[in-house]
């Protein structure tokens, strides 16, 4: 019986048959098992771009936990422009916007802001040399 390779040998000159069998890969079921038992697939080994690695989910979640932690020392008022203008709850507001819901101009806000944030620096600096330190 004529495989396709001899088949094809005999059509076209060698060059040509080596190109095409370089470049001719067999089609793979993304659904068919890769090993005996049938427990994985190649569905399961691809990773989605789009969805965050379980590392970065868990970076995430975890800096998100510490900045929470942080945010609970600052004045209310402080920490509601901060998430606010970071989008903690939805998306991320500008000045004039966070001013209209607080009865501020968009100058008191930005200025709430930068105060916020200079002692959540100072914050974050205790707390990572006092993690150092225990």
């Amino acid at each position: 019986m004529a495989t396709p390779q001899r088949a094809l040998r005999e059509v076209t000159p060698d060059d040509e048959v080596a190109d095409l069998l370089r470049v001719y890969r067999p089609q793979v079921s993304l659904d068919a098992p890769l090993t005996a038992e049938g427990n994985v697939t190649p569905l399961d080994v691809l990773q989605s771009k789009s969805l965050p690695s379980q590392e970065e989910a868990y970076v995430y979640a975890s800096m998100r936990h510490e900045v929470q932690e942080l945010l609970q020392h600052l004045e209310p008022r402080q920490a509601t422009i901060l998430r606010a203008r970071f989008g903690f709850e939805g998306e991320p507001k500008s000045f004039a916007e966070i001013g209209r819901e607080l009865g501020l101009s968009r100058e008191r806000v930005r200025q709430i802001e930068v105060q916020a944030r200079r002692q959540l620096y100072a914050l974050a600096k205790v707390k990572a040399l006092d993690d150092y330190l225990n």
